[in-house]
């Protein structure tokens, strides 16, 4: 039993990456800010998914089990990253991002 899972470990792996895939493509393809998906929630995701990892690659040592922490540490990353950059870049209100620049005060000798 231990070498059929030792065999099956890896599909974990590709599992978590086809499965991530749906998201990342409404995410990339998306016309409006994605107002619905919660980004405090994908956060601790990445947050969770970032620990987890790190205790495998520095604890465990097993090569397998941190590949597939790896891999989904990198898609949950993704998927968080595309939210924020759908909700807060490509679909932003312009004016609130005028706003904030006026806000900032630029002096010469910055540049």
């Amino acid at each position: 039993m231990e070498q059929f899972f030792s065999l099956l470990y890896p599909l974990v792996a590709i599992i978590s990456i086809v499965a991530y895939i749906p998201q990342i493509k409404t995410l990339l393809f998306a016309t409006r800010s994605p107002q619905n998906i919660s980004l405090s929630s994908w956060m601790m995701w990445v947050a969770s998914s970032f620990l987890a990892f790190g205790y495998v690659a520095t604890h465990v040592h097993d090569s397998m089990l941190c590949l597939t922490t790896g891999v989904n540490l990198g898609m949950v990353a993704l998927t968080a990253g595309l939210v924020a950059y759908n909700r807060y870049i490509r679909f932003s209100d312009k004016t609130t991002n005028i706003r904030f620049l006026k806000a900032v005060p630029v002096r010469n000798e910055d540049f």
